[in-house]
């Protein structure tokens, strides 16, 4: 028996492609495939990137394969519905439940990526709720398939020691010797390691390319068992001499009998679509902040910052910030805090787009044609402002802009962005000085000195940025929030400009606040037609995407 991790995948845990042939280059019918990937097991070791190899595989049989996603039945171990989840009853069911819809020209194909057993010499594929002496026998798997009606079947194993052994892998590889009704692949030779890369392993990695086309060697549009063994087999001999490891494919069975496993719209590599995340781990370092930055940027397929062009040279720059899960509000023990930061669990479900700054007055003047100003400066902040005269901002902002959207932030969206992770009074830390932030320096919080009060404001992006590049959410000037005020937070996450209240919300504390006041989680109230020197704001977009 086999427990090790994929980390390192021995050559006993070998992918296996067994196709029962249905006549030359034969890939008509329906297509249907069940496709199983397990991490978190509940009684074995957990492993790495078994989730991902089958949604990948999920992924290109709909995008590139020609099969209908409604006949793609993909089984992880964090499915949502019960369904769907790979357990030691289900696994067998849903694969025979394909294998007896399929019919006479019917492709039908199996993916399991997770941990696979030997018992005597017998191979186990495991479920989520399983273990090495409660498992799915292999030869029952085979036997799904061999009773179905399909004229085309495919079996693919990514599973740790299913069944090396005298008579091949899971006792059948000897079945195969005898018969040309199957074709089996194998990811590596005897002996050998299985590897890793990128988040798949290394021969998963060149399978997926190959069966989404760059297998297609003649053009035909149809990629046969030779073909995909010829180029999984080239790209890994590459990969060998590059990383100066060895991992070698194997092929077995009838390979003279050219059998099409995929049709395709072009033979080009398979590129894998990024999955837009709703990240729920908080709080979180600076450097998961980025990282969450750059995989939300990945996989909307734009940069981290965004110009905006205003006219007559002045841009606006936004920057991305990730969907995800946070707490709002202030603990009870968190100094001077007030009574309506009780806090509250929000989920932002959508990425969105942040001023990095705060809007300045060549903004405002650029998009209004005027400067309401008190302290003037092009560069600092414009204030004076109330928020029914943002909105006319706004309006004329998103005019010719299509779709853009622009408004002010919700409340949640700004505090999300505030704090980019930290759960601390101030995103930088416990206390507040001013080298970084402009506040009234003559008073103090927590541990902090006093320091200059520089009774004005001054240019955006004096200061340190927080961990998503966002300057001056702490003092300055006040923001305007698109959300009314409510004594207590009700946890929405977009409650904003056409919700009902007598206040809106303003955030972040300004030049003339005391300390306590920048903290993330205060909450100052104002009438929509309130205007002040103390006042501004910064706008948000959402990011496209689902």
């Amino acid at each position: 028996m086999c427990s090790c991790l994929k980390a390192l995948r021995f050559a006993v845990s070998v992918p296996v492609l067994l196709v029962a042939l249905g006549g030359p280059l034969a890939l008509g019918g329906e297509r249907y495939a069940v496709v199983i990937g397990i991490n978190d097991y509940e009684s074995m070791g957990k492993l790495s990137t078994c989730r991902a190899d089958a949604k990948a595989m999920a992924q290109v049989l709909v995008d590139r394969a020609g099969f209908e996603k409604d006949f793609v039945i993909l089984m992880t171990d964090d499915a949502q519905q019960a369904k769907d989840r790979p357990t030691l009853g289900r696994m067998g069911q849903r694969i025979e439940q394909v294998c007896q819809l399929a019919q006479p020209g019917d492709t039908v194909l199996v993916f399991f990526s997770g941990h696979g057993v030997t018992v005597g010499e017998k191979g186990y594929l495991v479920p989520v709720d399983g273990n090495a002496t409660n498992a799915v026998p292999l030869e029952k798997v085979k036997d799904h398939l061999g009773s179905s009606k399909a004229g085309t079947r495919v079996l693919i194993l990514d599973a740790c020691h299913a069944g090396m052994g005298v008579r091949g892998v899971g006792g059948i590889a000897g079945d195969l010797a005898r018969t040309v009704n199957f074709v089996m692949l194998l990811s590596c030779a005897p002996e050998q390691q299985s590897y890793e890369e990128e988040g798949h392993g290394v021969f998963t990695r060149r399978l997926l390319d190959g069966l989404a086309g760059a297998a297609d060697a003649d053009s035909d549009k149809a990629i046969t068992q030779n073909e995909l063994f010829d180029y999984v087999r080239a790209q890994m001999a590459r990969w060998s001499l590059k990383s100066t490891k060895t991992q070698t494919p194997v092929i077995f069975g009838d390979t003279k009998t050219r059998l099409a496993l995929a049709r395709v719209a072009s033979a080009a590599p398979y590129v894998e679509k990024p999955t837009l995340k709703v990240y729920r781990e908080w709080p979180f370092t600076a450097a998961e902040a980025k990282r969450r930055q750059r995989e939300t940027a990945e996989a909307l397929g734009v940069k981290l910052e965004e110009d905006v062009d205003l006219g007559n040279g002045v841009k606006l720059t936004l920057v991305l910030i990730p969907a995800g899960q946070f707490t709002i509000g202030s603990p009870k023990d968190e100094a001077q805090r007030d009574n309506d930061e009780d806090q509250k669990q929000v989920t932002i479900s959508k990425p969105f787009w942040l001023g990095k700054h705060e809007v300045t007055q060549e903004q405002w003047e650029a998009v209004m044609g005027a400067n309401p100003s008190h302290f003037k400066g092009a560069k600092n902040p414009v204030e004076s402002v109330s928020w029914n005269d943002i909105q006319g901002f706004l309006q004329k902002l998103n005019a010719g802009r299509g779709a853009a959207g622009f408004s002010l932030p919700t409340e949640a969206q700004w505090e999300y962005a505030c704090r980019a992770g930290t759960t601390t009074p101030f995103h930088f830390g416990e206390t507040i000085s001013t080298d970084q932030a402009n506040y009234d320096g003559n008073f103090t919080y927590g541990n902090g000195q006093k320091g200059e009060y520089r009774e004005k404001t001054i240019a955006v992006g004096t200061f340190a940025a927080n961990a998503w590049g966002l300057y001056d959410v702490h003092g300055n000037v006040y923001e305007w929030c698109s959300s009314p005020y409510a004594t207590e937070y009700d946890g929405s996450e977009q409650k904003g400009a056409d919700a009902q209240g007598e206040h809106r919300v303003l955030r972040g504390g300004s030049w003339l606040s005391y300390p306590w006041a920048c903290r993330s989680a205060p909450r100052l109230r104002l009438t929509p037609d309130a205007r002040s020197s103390l006042i501004g704001f910064r706008v948000v977009r959402l990011a496209a995407g689902p």
